[in-house]
């Protein structure tokens, strides 16, 4: 039985915070579908925070969520006292289960507590720790017996102290989802021995970097294996963040949950034109070709039609703010506000394509830096205070919005650092729904994209963004849809069931 462990997971919409949560959700799903045997750890934070815009000014509120909890445990900390909440999501199955956890006591850090939020080293190290208390006291009570760890970035390495508890040997799997310091955390170690148990900070020992204590390498030393998730990730992995392991690094790169992200309307065309593609996405690559180009262009517009829909109750309901003319093309970025991602990018498209173009600008994702939150205030909320502007912003951004703005965006930008990104599948979302991707070769995105074949491609510096840009609105004024009709043939190398494939493979002792 394989224990997979993850600080996050969208399955429960109130809980994700980053593509991660949307990984473990499409990752169930293919579980579920294939009826594979499999239990989803994750955290279901009591609360979780919401962007609200007043003025020109970002002020952040909780939402809270109420939970109907299977197991109830008390555990005496060196701290404090803690409950902790285990519930089974609804969609689970009698083979594949999505477990939750809940984390609650009477400090107000706790009762506040958001994914990635912490204040401090002591708040990571103590939600972390009860985390592993909670799923380690539900496996002990129902006799679980796992034959495969795969733990998902260092925020999980205590779940390789498992085996030692629990006296099993499974094949331990450390799966890193990004190049960046935040999946590679770093910790007190004075900190951490306030908190934890003696006998495991003489496991954490291994991770030792003078008085801090790495939990990425910790992760890295008890794992029989280590994936990373892409091939640039890979190699990024090996030569410069765990080199005296390489023996343990291969990659399976990310997929995308297609009946999750596939639009409706070409679900519908698929069943008319190609039978039999939902349960052998291969043939669509060998077919899409062959669908009349007005039949796509439907139902496309369609899609089109119904995230146009979606956009405006947003703004009806104070969810969205800006403009936007039902009646133009759609340029989408989807993405955190964050540095790397180059959010500033969208706003030099958008001044670009202007010139030749009738065009809405939809940005969708939330600030999480200081960067993100000055970008948010300085660049995009006055843009979207402007009646002569067609901009239109989504502060908070979720999976149930992302459905809509994928399948019906007409461009989507996907311009971030090549290097900060681990894999990417936001652009995946675009290529499977046939719209025009403009990226980087960031991730993942070399193993699936052709240059003008089902993409078009930016130097990493952005030197040729205005180049393609021009491409862009050529291909869109001529209503030329090659791109998308090789771009929509990807999805089976983008799929989650592709990805399962060769999990399975990781999943081997061999």
């Amino acid at each position: 039985m394989r224990f997979l462990f993850s600080i996050e997971n969208s399955l429960d919409n109130f809980s994700h915070a980053g593509g991660l949560g949307i990984l473990m959700n499409d990752l169930f799903q293919e579980f579920r579908k294939k009826e594979k045997e499999a239990f989803f750890f994750s955290i279901l934070p009591l609360k979780r925070r919401k962007i609200r815009i007043v003025e020109n000014r970002v002020d952040e509120i909780n939402e809270e969520k109420r939970i109907n909890p299977e197991y109830c445990y008390q555990f005496q900390t060196k701290w404090y006292p803690v409950n902790v909440y285990i519930s089974e999501s609804p969609e689970s199955t009698e083979k594949t289960k999505a477990i939750f956890v809940t984390i609650e006591n009477n400090e107000e850090w706790i009762k506040n507590f958001a994914l990635y939020r912490e204040r401090d080293e002591g708040q990571i190290i103590f939600i972390r720790y009860v985390f592993y208390l909670g799923v380690k006291k539900y496996i002990e009570e129902n006799r679980l017996h796992p034959e495969i760890i795969h733990i998902n970035e260092s925020d999980t390495a205590l779940f390789l102290y498992l085996p030692i508890e629990l006296g099993i040997n499974p094949l331990k799997i450390y799966h890193s989802h990004t190049p960046l310091p935040i999946g590679h955390k770093s910790v007190s170690k004075e900190v951490a021995s306030s908190l934890l148990p003696n006998e495991l900070m003489k496991f954490l020992k291994v991770g030792e970097e003078g008085e801090r204590i790495n939990l990425g390498k910790v992760a890295a030393y008890y794992s029989d294996k280590i994936v990373t998730v892409s091939e640039l990730h890979e190699k990024i992995t090996r030569n410069r963040i765990y080199p005296e392991f390489q023996y343990k690094i291969s990659h399976v790169t990310n997929g995308i949950n297609i009946e999750e992200w596939l639009g409706e309307e070409i679900k519908r065309l698929y069943d008319e034109e190609i039978p039999g593609w939902s349960e052998n996405l291969n043939l669509i690559e060998e077919n899409v070709k062959k669908i009349e180009d007005w039949k796509i262009r439907e139902a496309r517009d369609k899609e089109k039609a119904k995230m146009i829909e979606k956009m405006n109750e947003l703004l009806k309901s104070g969810e969205a703010i800006g403009n936007l003319d039902k009646n133009k093309i759609n340029l989408v970025y989807a993405k955190r506000l964050t540095y790397y991602k180059r959010p500033d990018t969208s706003l030099k498209a958008y001044d670009f394509l202007k010139k030749s173009l009738d065009i809405n600008l939809i940005i969708a994702g939330y600030p999480v830096d200081e960067y993100g939150k000055y970008f948010f205030e300085n660049k995009v909320i006055p843009l979207t205070k402007k009646d002569s502007e067609s901009v239109l912003y989504i502060p908070n951004y979720e999976k149930k919005i992302a459905k809509f703005i994928f399948r019906g965006a007409d461009i989507c930008l996907n311009p971030q650092e090549v290097e900060s990104e681990a894999s990417g599948t936001s652009y995946m979302k675009g290529l499977i729904n046939g719209c025009l991707l403009v990226t980087t070769r960031a991730g993942s995105v070399s193993e699936f994209v052709k240059d003008g074949y089902n993409a078009l491609v930016l130097s990493d510096n952005l030197e040729n963004l205005e180049e393609k840009l021009l491409e862009a609105a050529k291909i869109i004024n001529e209503k030329d849809i090659k791109i998308s009709k090789n771009a929509m043939g990807t999805i089976y190398r983008v799929s989650t069931e592709r990805m399962l494939k060769d999990l399975e493979k990781v999943y081997s002792r061999n």
